[in-house]
């Protein structure tokens, strides 16, 4: 059984099981063996050989990524470098932004889409209609699209899933015109119904996004991937935007 190595404080170990089973029981495991952190099981959404010879990348449902030996006896948690001749790289960051990406494939289906003509790059935001900081990006949809970005939003209900807008998300989401009725949503006087039947019918795709969204690292919205898998949040004015998506790497 996996071993922490004790450095200063039990509080990383604590955080790191407590938000592996936040979420484990939302996101597929691909039948990954279940692991023994700290006395308690956790199953991992990811496995992978790690750059160091024999050791193993261990990615949980929360997001978190640490690393164990061939015998699983000891656990680094962190971020791992890379001591490059001209540079330290941050490869605990360069897969988590190809698990983002590979992740976004899958979810494109269930996003809202404003289509630019003339594409040159796509991010993907995850939004709340009850945010402020929201409402301003969506305020630039129409400059975004014609700077060529297209936006891909998912919901992100920041107040959780129990929230009557994670019940509107779902009711736009559910909708005939799903962009018609994000762009009424974001009119400040729009009253919150309770849809219980748009709820059920559409409560996955609200769901997906919103676990999909902490397990990328979101606490805020708007949050936005760019199209190397670097997350970011808050409003961006759209010629810093442009600038950002075109020079990021």
């Amino acid at each position: 059984m996996p071993k922490i190595v004790k450095h200063g404080s039990t509080s990383i170990l604590g955080t790191l099981v407590a938000s592996a089973m936040l979420l484990s029981s939302a996101i597929a495991s691909d039948s990954l063996d279940t692991l023994v952190l700290g006395g308690q099981s956790v199953t991992p959404s990811r496995i992978a050989d790690a750059p160091m010879e024999g050791w193993q990348e261990v990615m949980l449902p929360s997001g978190e990524i640490f690393y164990t030996d061939p015998e699983q006896r000891y656990v680094i948690v962190g971020t791992l470098y890379e001591n490059a001749e001209d540079r330290l790289i941050n490869v605990t960051e360069v897969v988590r932004r190809k698990v983002r990406i590979a992740a976004l494939a899958v979810a494109k289906d269930s996003a809202v889409t404003y289509q630019a003509s003339d594409e040159i790059a796509e991010i993907t935001v995850f939004t709340d209609p009850s945010c402020p900081y929201c409402e301003m990006l969506h305020g630039d949809i129409d400059a975004i699209n014609a700077a060529g970005i297209t936006v891909n939003y998912l919901p992100f209900p920041r107040m959780g899933l129990n929230h009557p807008i994670a019940h509107l998300l779902a009711e736009i989401w559910c909708s005939e015109d799903p962009q018609a009725a994000l762009n009424t949503a974001f009119n400040p006087g729009l009253a919150v119904q309770n849809d219980a039947q748009a709820w059920e019918r559409c409560r996955a795709a609200v769901e997906q996004g919103y676990v999909l969204g902490h397990e990328f690292g979101v606490q805020g919205t708007p949050a936005m991937v760019l199209p190397n898998g670097e997350v970011g949040e808050g409003y961006i004015p759209v010629e810093d935007l442009v600038q950002i998506v075109t020079t990021s790497e």
